[in-house]
């Protein structure tokens, strides 16, 4: 799904996809740097809108404090997002600052480290979040997602949005 810039003899790859990341305290340069160039990355609830209103297509990468107000906002964007990974630690659904979902037309992933087996229990009751797939994907202990975004990281999240390097 990468794309070159047209008449670009060299193969410039433009991103094809906007990231949006809603995560507590998250490195945003590095996260740029590692997605680049198929993602652009964005962080922050405002970017949500802002993704929403460019006209092209949008991910969203929520975790944390921050994960209910990020996807609420997804639910209301003018256009929803082609995709959205979840980082949940060991949070369910449900309690006052989470209220308010309602169903997402995207597809929805769940990133769980194998480190914590607790976190595993909560995934099923996410699927409700989605009318559309919901996939589960268990990450290496050593993964520093969701408070930075190496080159593995980069690599999961470009593979679950389907954004192959060129």
């Amino acid at each position: 799904m990468s794309r070159t810039a047209e008449g670009n003899a060299g193969g410039l790859v433009v991103p094809v996809v906007r990231l949006v990341t809603v995560t507590d305290g998250p490195d945003a340069e590095g996260w740029r740097e590692a997605l680049a160039p198929e993602l652009a990355a964005d962080h922050g609830l405002d970017a949500i809108a802002e993704a929403a209103g460019d006209g092209g297509p949008w991910a969203l990468f929520c975790a944390g404090a921050g994960l209910g107000a990020a996807l609420r906002a997804a639910g209301r964007a003018a256009r929803p997002p082609v995709h959205v990974l979840l980082w949940l630690g060991d949070r369910g659904p449900g309690g006052e600052a989470e209220e308010g979902f309602g169903q997402l037309p995207c597809p929805v992933t769940v990133l769980v480290s194998a480190a914590v087996d607790r976190h595993r229990a909560v995934v099923p009751a996410w699927r409700g979040l989605t009318e559309g797939p919901f996939t589960v994907r268990i990450l290496p202990a050593a993964c520093p997602l969701p408070g930075a975004c190496d080159r593995a990281g980069a690599q999961v999240i470009k593979e679950e949005l389907r954004v192959w390097p060129a």
